[in-house]
């Protein structure tokens, strides 16, 4: 749809479960995942929905595709090797590469894993310290450094524009509307709060 919400239309006017996943960085091209062979599978199509293709098959659950800033590379989320892993493959499809290797739950969750704006690094969360943490590795899956510590669970919101901050939410928080912002080295954490407006 537009951007004020006109023009809505079904881009891919099919009988199963496709869910969101994420524009190409030239409004060119769109990535989703779909049921439609039987498991979630990576699919990608044209921005008015013609030229719809798989990306990758297998009997795994793939999921939530991100298209990296420079357009070439789609990193999402498998289970294809027994727990939650992810995955980077090249934009036109391939062999895809797993960048975490981590025996925990890596990348799990609708926002599990970010690219940077500037596509050098990932942020993704984990439970390898026994609850969900945030961390940040390279785009090549290397460096992979913890960047919060704290007994609840923090999961991410987004990256500042310039690659140097990330938003995230720790829960439970007080108030339960605050949100937190910290540095990319998980230094400088300080928590946003507001006050919601009186019905």
């Amino acid at each position: 749809m537009n951007a004020d919400g006109s023009r809505a239309r079904n881009l891919t006017r099919s009988v199963w479960h496709d869910a969101p996943g994420s524009w190409s960085p030239d409004g060119r091209r769109f990535a989703f995942d779909s049921d439609r062979t039987g498991n979630e599978e990576l699919f990608v199509m044209n921005a008015d929905g013609s030229g719809q293709r798989s990306l990758a098959t297998n009997p795994a659950q793939d999921s939530n595709p991100q298209w990296s800033p420079n357009g070439r590379t789609i990193l999402f989320a498998s289970d294809r090797e027994g727990n939650a892993e992810i995955y980077a493959m090249d934009a036109g499809g391939g062999e895809p590469r797993n960048l975490t290797n981590h025996d925990a739950r890596d990348g799990d969750g609708a926002n599990g894993f970010l690219w940077s704006p500037n596509g050098r690094l990932v942020a993704f969360t984990t439970n390898r310290d026994r609850n969900t943490e945030i961390y940040v590795m390279k785009a090549d899956g290397s460096e992979p450094r913890r960047i919060t510590r704290s007994s609840e669970t923090d999961s991410l919101l987004a990256w500042s524009p310039d690659s140097r901050r990330i938003a995230f939410q720790r829960s439970p928080s007080k108030p339960r509307w605050a949100f937190f912002v910290m540095n990319a080295d998980g230094s400088g954490v300080r928590k946003v709060a507001w006050t919601l407006p009186r019905s």
